[in-house]
């Protein structure tokens, strides 16, 4: 998995993470309250 960007993609005021795993699906990883982050939200890849 590489990390592809650091913002807030939810608009919730916290840190959210996206990454691409090696199979192609997008994890989208919202912030917390902790400092950390919660249960990926997972697109699968395109078709090919």
């Amino acid at each position: 998995m590489r990390l592809l960007s650091e913002a807030d993609f939810n608009g919730d005021q916290k840190s959210d993470l996206i990454a691409i795993h090696t199979n192609g699906n997008i994890h989208a990883y919202p912030g917390n309250d902790k400092g950390g982050f919660g249960t990926p939200i997972v697109t699968p890849a395109p078709a090919s």
